[in-house]
Order: C-alpha cells, then structure tokens, then sequence
C-alpha cells in the first residue's frame, strides 16, 4: 500500500478512511480543550454538534465514498456498525458530567449493536457451514468474496478440525 500507483489508487476509492481519521482526531483535540473549558454551554454545543457529525456527517460520507464499491444491504449494515461506533466514541469525548444527548442515543447504540451481532452470527455460520462441506475448494471460497490466502488458512482449519473429530471418535 505504500508508495506509488496502487496507494494513489487506494486513496481515490478508500478517502473515507483517512478523512475520518483527521475528523476523529480533530474532534479529540477540539473535545479536550473544550472540556477545559469553564462555560459548559460550549461543552453541550460541541456535544450536539458531535452527535449529528457521528449520527449524520460521517455515514452521509461513508456513503458517497463506498456507493458504488458495496451492495445496498452491506452499505446499510456498515452505516449502522459506523454510527453505533460513533455514539460509543463520543461518549469517550464528551465528559460525563456534561452529556445531554448521548444518554438519550444509549439504547439506540445498544439496539443496533444487536442487530450487527445477530447478522454477524449469522454470516459465521454460513461461512462455517460453506467450509466444513467437504467439497469446498478455495476457488469457491474466493468467488464468495474471501482473499484466496485466507481461504487457504480456513481450509487447512478445516481440515484439522475434521480430523480431530474423527480422531477423537475413534
């Protein structure tokens, strides 16, 4: 990834990911000195402000960088993954004392983190369904999506864990 074509090519189709790097970090920075702050309405002011950025701004981006790269239902699931990350982060920016907004996200955040888990879980056991069957090979598992050096390793998992079945029935 470092250097030349391919890093330029990585930074016009994933802008997203060193944008919200600086937002997150220039958020940090802007909380903290803030939170130093004596008036608590700018603190409640940055709070509000922060809340839309992760609710709002930041999926709003996330979607124009990956819309033409992911499936709607992938886009969605990730928006809500990002959001949800975003509420948790702002909880670590905003001082206790001084939240307003994000009590009121909590179970939101805690809704959609289930939601994630139960897909989550859902897509590991296709996936370990898809490498147990015996018949898979790694060309299968790559046109599912996986890099062919992970299919490699989830294959040779596999088959360790075959054996130690049928070892262990013996």
């Amino acid at each position: 990834m470092i250097g030349g074509k391919w890093s330029s090519e990585w930074l016009s189709q994933n802008w997203f990911v060193p944008l919200a790097i600086v937002l997150a970090a220039l958020a940090w920075v802007i909380g903290s000195q803030i939170a130093a702050m004596p008036d608590r309405r700018a603190l409640a002011q940055f709070e509000a402000a922060l809340t839309f950025d992760v609710v709002f701004t930041l999926p709003a981006l996330y979607w124009l960088c990956y819309r033409h790269y992911k499936t709607r239902i992938a886009l969605a699931l990730r928006i809500v993954a990002l959001q949800c990350l975003g509420i948790y982060w702002a909880t670590w920016v905003i001082p206790e004392d001084a939240r307003n907004i994000l009590p009121y996200l909590e179970p939101v955040r805690m809704a959609g983190l289930v939601m994630l888990i139960a897909v989550e879980l859902r897509l590991l056991f296709m996936v370990l369904r898809l490498v147990f069957r015996p018949s898979t090979d790694v060309d299968s598992l790559t046109q599912e999506g996986v890099p062919p050096l992970l299919a490699k390793l989830m294959l040779a998992e596999a088959r360790f864990w075959r054996w130690l079945f049928t070892w262990w029935r013996r």
